[in-house]
């Protein structure tokens, strides 16, 4: 599975969807973008891609044990967990009284979460605001973090020179992803660890952390590579058409992520796209 980084508001969070289903449809794609996203998940959860076809096609629904599996397989925040896992068991319940029971909960976690989403703090981050903040001070620590999910940068000199830095900053970032569990070092080797970010929309941090990437975009239009996409239009439109463009982007940003998922670790890229009324 390919590590990734994206905002908050790309996909539905588990509070903002109405059921599983629709939280696994938004997840896993609309049946023509299900192949290897849907193999790579019904491996996670120890079950056969026919049998999550049925839970996707309201056929059948997911058991307790599969459900558990799908949060980690998300990476779920305790709290979001909390949620889908009370949902799954107010969708499987067949009594009215023990829906309610289940509603109850959900919404005592709804309007725990909307207070945690006002700060910015060891919840949402998952580590404390200071190294959070070092993480996004430059867009060094996540190319240097990503860039160990791929084998053959496995080490201080490697990264160093894919990323012009020098091996005295490079070390120095390593030891940070590796005090915080984003990078684990066994055996002489850098390898990715188990701890990523997830930054909501409204967290503080998500401006710094496109900034840094918008300025790496601008350095890189200097680079002669024919591959790379650099563009930049300005123009006037409908407002009905804007809704329509906005619409087909975000099912681009969606139908790639679908992609990416599954894919092996063999390079890595950086994403911007931006569509806003000047």
């Amino acid at each position: 599975m390919a590590f990734i980084v994206i905002l908050g508001d790309l996909v539905k969070s588990i509070f903002e969807s109405k059921s599983i289903l629709e939280f696994l449809q938004d997840r896993v794609g609309d049946k023509k973008q299900r192949r290897g996203l849907k193999s790579t998940l019904a491996k996670a959860i120890g079950c056969q891609a026919s049998y999550l076809s049925q839970v996707l096609n309201s056929q059948t629904q997911l058991t307790l044990e599969q459900g558990s599996d799908v949060a980690d397989f998300f990476q779920m925040p305790d709290l979001d967990k909390n949620y889908f896992m009370l949902l799954l068991q107010k969708e499987r319940s067949g009594h009215i009284r023990l829906k309610d029971f289940y509603q109850k909960k959900m919404d005592k976690i709804l309007i725990k979460k909307n207070n945690l989403s006002k700060r910015i703090d060891n919840e949402i981050t998952g580590i404390s605001k200071e190294a959070a903040e070092k993480y996004y001070s430059s867009w060094h620590y996540l190319a240097v973090h990503i860039l160990t999910s791929i084998p053959s940068f496995d080490n201080t000199k490697k990264i160093s020179e894919h990323l012009a830095l020098t091996i005295e900053k490079t070390e120095q970032i390593l030891q940070f992803l590796v005090q915080y569990n984003f990078v684990n070092f066994t055996n002489n080797r850098y390898q990715i660890g188990s701890r990523h970010l997830h930054l909501e929309k409204e967290n503080n941090l998500n401006y710094q952390h496109q900034l840094n990437w918008r300025l790496r975009a601008l350095d890189r239009t200097r680079s002669k590579e024919h591959s790379e996409i650099n563009y930049s239009g300005v123009y006037s439109l409908s407002k009905k058409d804007a809704e329509v463009i906005k619409e087909n982007i975000i099912k681009l940003i969606k139908s790639n992520l679908k992609i990416v998922a599954p894919s092996s670790e063999e390079v890595m890229y950086c994403s911007i796209i931006d569509f806003f009324e000047v």
